[in-house]
Order: structure tokens, then sequence, then C-alpha cells
């Protein structure tokens, strides 16, 4: 005899090891050519459908999304019986990243004074941070100087005036941003400013003798 087949998409497409992002939705066919009898789909470990069922072909659809565990993958397992005792099974670890990744502990290192919302610097700025992503992984932290990229990675050194921001993007494509007037006490601007002061005189009329 033959066993139960299983035809298994995700989100449309065969499934896949690469990580999903926010959506997973599954799509199964299960098929006997003398008849089913049940199936039971866990995941996790825990029981999320159970029943018994007729006929020769059965559909299950299940949205993992909300079922993945902290660090984003469902593990699910099907298994299916036919009417004469016949049995097949799947199990698969179905990754889904469903969150933005972090960033913490923004510093920035140097000397700098504030006046109203700008930033003076008068040598180079050290930006630090910590960048992480619980699920896919951290694909790239990106230093901008308004929509410009440049620096990749942390700690990145500001070299010139301007308004900066810091971009950490995972590997589905989630991101996360957060300004440096946010970390230096809500200012606008970065000035470079290395040049001393001018002391300008001006002479007055000539005295007369």
């Amino acid at each position: 005899e033959e066993k139960p087949t299983m035809g298994i998409l995700i989100n449309g497409s065969e499934d896949s090891d690469s990580w999903y992002k926010d959506t997973a939705d599954m799509q199964v066919i299960l098929k006997d050519n003398v008849g089913l009898k049940s199936y039971i789909l866990k995941v996790n470990g825990s029981v999320v459908q159970e029943t018994g069922i007729q006929g020769k072909e059965f559909p299950i659809s299940l949205s993992l999304s909300s079922l993945v565990n902290e660090d984003g993958i469902a593990s699910v397992s099907i298994e299916v019986k036919d009417a004469v005792g016949n049995k097949s099974s799947w199990e698969k670890d179905i990754k889904v990243d469903t969150k933005a990744p972090s960033l913490s502990d923004v510093s920035v290192e140097g000397d700098y004074s504030i006046i109203g919302d700008i930033a003076y610097i008068k040598e180079n700025l050290k930006v630090l941070g910590n960048a992480s992503d619980s699920e896919s992984g951290v694909a790239k932290v990106e230093l901008l100087k308004g929509d410009e990229v440049v620096s990749e990675g942390l700690p990145a050194t500001i070299q010139d005036s301007g308004s900066y921001r810091i971009r950490v993007t995972d590997n589905v494509g989630h991101v996360t941003e957060k300004s440096l007037g946010d970390v230096m006490e809500s200012i606008n601007d970065i000035i470079f400013d290395n040049k001393s002061p001018v002391i300008s005189v001006e002479s007055g009329a000539d005295p007369d003798y």
C-alpha cells in the first residue's frame, strides 16, 4: 500500500531554508489513494491541529508568524494516517523574522560643546553602540550624514559637519534608526570648529597733534 503524501507551500511557494519576513502562511494538501483517516500538526512541540478526516484529499492552512519562539523559529511537524494504517510524516524548522534589529548603548566620545541645538566639535568624534538581532541577524550597520552613507560598522568616526544618524538593517530588511541628536541632548547638527578665534582691532581716527 502507498503511504499518504503531503504537498507543502509557504506563502505560495515551496518551503525554503531562508528566513521569511513577517509572514509565513503554510498550506498543506494531504492525499491518499485509499482514503485519509487523521492527522496531527505540532509547532515547537505543542499540538495546534489534530482531527479525524475522510476522503482522498484534505487541505490544511496555518499562519506561523504568531507561533515562532523567541528566536523566530517554528519547528513544524505533521503526521498523517490513511484508512489502512499507513503513516507519513514531515518536519522542518520554519524561520520567520518579525522583529526589527536592536540598537543599544549608543554614545559619542570626543570633545564637543553644545550651544542651542548645535554641537561644536574641535576634533574627530567617535560614535559607539551595539547592534543585534535575535532572529535573522544583523546585515549591516551604517552611519549616515543626511542620506549619504559615510561609514559602515561601529565604532565609527565623524570627520565633517552635518546631521548624522545610525541605521541598522537585519537580513530580511527590517530597519532601526537612531539620530545622534537623540544621543547628544537633542541637537540638530554637528559643526566642526577647529579654527582659533580671530581678534579684529579697528583703529580710531588719527589723533590731533
